[in-house]
């Protein structure tokens, strides 16, 4: 990839501007990639390095997506039959898989029963796509979760999904890294226990770089037919979010100008957040080990709000070119 000394100039001020928004205390990894070319990477922390793994939080929602989406794209708008549907789903209303992927089900965050609002109104739950996982082998979550991970194995993504204690899957994964959480300026370390229904919502394992390949193969169609992919990316609902109204498709946040497509995650021990421009392929992935104290939500988001504030500063990159005049 050659670059103009005007586009150059960019991208060290990019990385300038990055590495200033770094704070001393920051645990975790920065990966700013455009096109197949990685701009940026900083691995900050005790014994984090670029190739450590971090639990996704919610970015594993995408993933799952894409998996699902990828088997049964031709059925993702279809009724699920009356046998599948929870038992507290009234009977006048379809459920689909892209009602579940999209929040839109109806269902209430607990998943335990209908909103007020009832199908068609953007209600987040991590229980939607634990559902629809269980749906596709019910009684045999193992065989869904191996399907997954034959998924990311074939795509070669440094991501997999697993089950047990943490403690215990660090010995598994020796570079799987012990998440904290953070309270009045106190880290205590936590223990999570991964199902393998949160590994659809909010657990699968990965690494920077294996968020990194997912969103550059995911946006340049090497993971899914066109037909499913446009389904993923275009609008289902929109939703109010601390950036403001944002729109969602089927596991992904859609904002504009400039179109960008997310996600973010959090669960305790962890936050993470990934970025992707399609009009450059300009991309950031955001994995922290360290969570903070939701009941200030503002302290705890304040630096993946600001590295989005900067990332969408710096995306007049140039546009992708066509593969025969892509200079290594």
């Amino acid at each position: 990839m050659l670059f103009s000394a005007v586009e150059a100039k960019e991208l060290t001020e990019l990385r300038t501007a990055l590495n200033a928004q770094i704070s001393s205390n920051f645990q975790g990894v920065i990966w700013v990639q455009h096109q197949n070319k990685t701009l940026f990477v900083k691995a900050a922390g005790d014994g984090i390095k670029e190739d450590s793994l971090f639990i996704l939080g919610s970015i594993s929602k995408p993933v799952f997506s894409s998996f699902y989406l990828g088997q049964h794209h031709k059925a993702v708008f279809s009724p699920l039959s009356t046998s599948i549907k929870p038992s507290f789903y009234p009977a006048e209303h379809h459920l689909t898989p892209a009602m579940l992927l999209s929040h839109t089900s109806g269902i209430n965050r607990p998943f335990t029963g209908m909103t007020s609002n009832g199908p068609g109104q953007f209600e987040y739950s991590n229980g939607n796509y634990q559902f629809l996982a269980n749906s596709l082998y019910p009684g045999d979550s193992a065989a869904w979760v191996s399907d997954l991970n034959q998924f990311l194995q074939s795509n070669k993504l440094d991501i997999q999904a697993a089950t047990g204690e943490t403690k215990t899957l660090r010995q598994t994964f020796p570079r799987l890294v012990q998440g904290f959480d953070e309270k009045a300026n106190q880290r205590e370390a936590i223990e999570l226990t991964l199902t393998a229904a949160s590994a659809a919502s909010g657990t699968l394992i990965g690494s920077a770089r294996g968020v990194a390949d997912f969103q550059q193969k995911l946006h340049s169609g090497r993971l899914l037919p066109d037909s499913a992919y446009q389904a993923m990316v275009t609008p289902v609902t929109s939703r109010q979010h601390r950036w403001g109204a944002l729109e969602y498709g089927l596991g992904l946040q859609i904002a504009q100008s400039p179109l960008e497509y997310s996600h973010s995650g959090y669960l305790p021990g962890f936050m993470s957040l990934m970025l992707y421009y399609p009009e450059t392929q300009l991309q950031l992935v955001l994995l922290q080990n360290v969570s903070g104290d939701l009941n200030n939500p503002e302290a705890v988001f304040a630096f993946q709000d600001e590295v989005r504030a900067l990332m969408r500063r710096y995306t007049s990159l140039p546009k992708p070119a066509k593969a025969d005049s892509i200079s290594p």
